[in-house]
């Protein structure tokens, strides 16, 4: 009597004879990612040297530095939270995390702003979700952003009317959100 493999089996077994399995694929993607990084931070400091810098290091003050990273990390995870809760749909939060991340990533090299388009197709692959209705989270996100940056200068208007210059810059800033 011949046992047959489960799917799972049949999958490890494929892993061992050549291709990569599920944690081997993740350890290739990281090992690539820091390689890329690696690679960026050598031609930048080739390009702007050693001695910027540390001029720069010395000046920084690593308590501001850690509070820095912390409200960063913190943003972030609020950002992703209140995607999740925008596309209505259970999604895990590393899927969301790593789309909101290469969009950002995609933001910086592309023009237009097309990172977010590029969010909303590697977040749409994602069973359950569809292109259209992460490109309208999106969207609502981004009003969002527009509302309360509007209610910030609105806010902050008065504070700044006493400066000529700040008062200047504030509706320069206004006319560019709206």
């Amino acid at each position: 009597m011949r046992l047959s493999r489960s799917p799972r089996a049949a999958r490890g077994a494929a892993g061992a004879e050549g291709g990569l399995n599920r944690a081997g694929r993740r350890w290739a993607g990281l090992a690539i990612g820091a390689a890329v990084s690696a690679l960026a931070l050598t031609l930048a400091l080739r390009w702007a040297g050693w001695r910027p810098l540390r001029e720069a290091l010395a000046l920084v003050d690593v308590r501001f530095l850690f509070l820095g990273v912390a409200v960063f990390l913190v943003s972030m995870m609020a950002r992703v939270a209140c995607w999740q809760v925008l596309i209505g749909r259970p999604v895990p939060f590393r899927r969301v995390l790593a789309a909101l991340n290469e969009g950002y990533l995609l933001n910086n090299v592309l023009p237009w702003r097309m990172g977010e388009l590029g969010r909303a197709i590697l977040l749409g692959r994602t069973p359950g979700l569809s292109t259209p209705l992460v490109l309208s989270s999106i969207v609502v996100e981004r009003l969002y952003d527009m509302i309360l940056a509007v209610g910030l200068m609105l806010v902050l208007l008065p504070v700044a009317a006493g400066a000529a210059w700040a008062s200047r810059a504030a509706w320069i800033g206004a006319g560019a959100v709206l």
